[in-house]
């Protein structure tokens, strides 16, 4: 059992690891900051990235989860939304034995943190090659299991994409659909007049027995018979699904409703979240996804997290 001495040598152990991972991370003194100001601002750090380092930490539990997962590369090329499990639905072209296929595989629920996280980062890798983190879940049969997309790492831009295999974000995909093929090269007509079909050589012919391919001709339709109609305008793809935008007040209301904590306390932490709000100008908040995951992510009101927010929320602004 350890004594008080071999926790307090691992007590120091950690924060001379953990503390110039804090100074760095603080950004140095901000103008207007005072030194007994900053030494506090640099402890609480270290404190978080030592909690991050305990078995019940989102970091280790998110790393943990990765080490399960196995890994495939793939061009992403489209995603879209799921409406009966809220899953953002990921269309991939992948190689495998037989060739380059197309295939689909789904993140976690767009409700849950995770998931819009990895939804966010789809959204702005279509086009990309990317490693793509998997994991086998169990469904609700016994038996039924699914590929769950945990993770992308993007590879920069894909280079080799033809028109003929790109997908609209919208396009729903059959699973495992192979993609065609380069045309066969045209082979030669022999001296006998005919084209071979085979892969090998054609066989001689000294009799000169073969006979000429004949060549199909346009079939003209039958009296009375009016051709097809060509569609006068191709009917165009829906459009990909926007990200989530709200007025700033509706945005803001919702997060409100969404932290725990008094009053004071929930304005103190929308405060926070809302400096990472991107809008347009307009009074219309455009990244709402990440602003709920904030949210959701929000520490509560007597954690030591929560009263570093709600100590930041009560200071006074610097005098400009």
């Amino acid at each position: 059992m350890p004594t008080g001495a071999d926790e307090l040598a691992d007590a120091r152990q950690a924060v001379t690891t953990l503390l110039p991972l804090a100074v760095q991370a603080s950004g140095g003194m901000r103008p207007g900051e005072d030194r007994p100001n900053y030494l506090n601002r640099v402890r609480q750090l270290a404190v978080d990235l030592w909690l991050e380092t305990s078995a019940e930490s989102e970091t280790v539990r998110r790393i943990t989860e990765l080490a399960a997962c196995r890994t495939f590369t793939a061009v992403l090329l489209g995603v879209r939304i799921e409406p009966s499990t809220t899953r953002a639905i990921l269309t991939l072209r992948s190689w495998g034995p037989d060739g380059q296929r197309q295939e689909e595989i789904r993140t976690d629920r767009t409700d849950d943190p995770r998931g819009v996280q990895t939804l966010e980062l789809a959204r702005s890798l279509v086009g990309h090659r990317v490693t793509v983190y998997k994991l086998e879940e169990p469904g609700r049969g016994r038996q039924l299991r699914y590929r769950c997309a945990k993770h992308l790492v993007d590879l920069g831009p894909d280079t080799t994409v033809h028109p003929d295999t790109a997908v609209h974000p919208d396009t729903a995909v059959h699973p495992g659909t192979a993609l065609p093929g380069p045309p066969r090269p045209a082979r030669e007509p022999t001296a006998a007049g005919h084209r071979p079909t085979g892969d090998g050589p054609a066989p001689p012919d000294p009799a000169g027995t073969r006979r000429p391919i004949r060549r199909r001709t346009a079939t003209a339709p039958a009296a009375g018979t009016a051709p097809a109609a060509e569609p006068e305008h191709p009917q165009a793809p829906a459009p990909a699904p926007a990200a989530v935008a709200l007025p700033i007040a509706q945005a803001r209301h919702e997060l409100l409703q969404a932290i725990d904590g008094d009053e004071e306390y929930r304005a103190a932490a929308v405060h926070g979240i809302m400096q990472r709000a991107t809008t347009d100008g307009g009074g219309t908040i455009l990244n709402v996804g990440l602003l709920r995951m904030l949210a959701a992510r929000t520490p509560g009101p007597h954690t030591a997290a929560g009263q570093r927010i709600l100590a930041g929320y009560r200071a006074p602004a610097p005098a400009g």
